[in-house]
């Protein structure tokens, strides 16, 4: 009976061992298939370290090639890592314009940076802040070049929408313009013929007044008339 239960455990070890090993082969191809459709902008091995924020101390991500890429169809930059030997991400995300790398004091040829859509399909939060340490200075400086490219790049995405917004403001502002000056127009046009309407009405009673008056100087006429004609009689 105890043989019979060491064949089992052995054969649950074995094909634990084997999906591993299949795990790792699938991610494998899905990365490199990942690393072809992007154009390498920098690739060099580095060894990866995020912050714990419950511990507050860095802790080792894994070491692995440390690439910064661009996308063919978002145009977009972004930084991934591939863990060696298990083959899974150490990190995963694009290059935003608030991703600003910072020298780290402790070591030498080391950057820090944060990120807030990092994506390594692990579980871990979005929100990373990550370490990465390069064998040489030379290493270290091409990644901050790349880096910066790719932030130039996202500051010039995200300014192209909100110009647009701007011009449809203006538009709307303008249109608004117009029609206050069109109304401005009516108005005047308004206080035009009041003005017309009120010269007319003065015209009208000015010719009443003097209708009024010439029958009053012929009545005046005929009494003059009428008491010289009584005088001669």
């Amino acid at each position: 009976m105890e043989v019979k239960e060491r064949k089992e455990e052995n054969t649950v070890e074995d094909h634990t061992l084997e999906t591993e090993e299949e795990q790792i082969r699938k991610r494998r191809e899905e990365y490199t298939k990942l690393s072809e459709k992007d154009e390498i902008i920098f690739s060099a091995s580095a060894i990866l370290y995020r912050f714990q924020l419950e511990t507050k101390s860095w802790v080792g991500r894994g070491k692995g090639k440390l690439r910064v890429s661009l996308e063919p169809t978002s145009k977009k930059y972004r930084i991934t890592q591939i863990r060696e030997k298990v083959f899974k991400l150490g990190c995963n995300h694009y290059i935003e314009a608030a991703t600003v790398l910072s020298k780290y004091p402790l070591a030498e040829h080391s950057w820090i940076w944060t990120t807030f859509g990092d994506d390594c399909g692990d579980g871990l939060d979005r929100a990373q802040k990550y370490l990465a340490r390069f064998s040489t200075l030379e290493e270290a400086e091409d990644f901050f070049n790349a880096v910066e490219k790719g932030r130039k790049t996202a500051e010039g995405i995200k300014k192209e929408p909100v110009s647009e917004k701007k011009d449809v403001k203006n538009l709307e502002s303008e249109k608004k313009d117009d029609k206050t000056v069109e109304s401005e127009k009516k108005d005047d046009k308004t206080v035009e013929s009041e003005k017309k309407d009120g010269k007319d009405s003065k015209k009208s009673s000015d010719s009443g007044v003097e209708a009024k008056e010439t029958p009053e100087k012929e009545d005046d006429n005929s009494e003059k008339k009428s008491s010289k004609k009584d005088e001669s009689s």
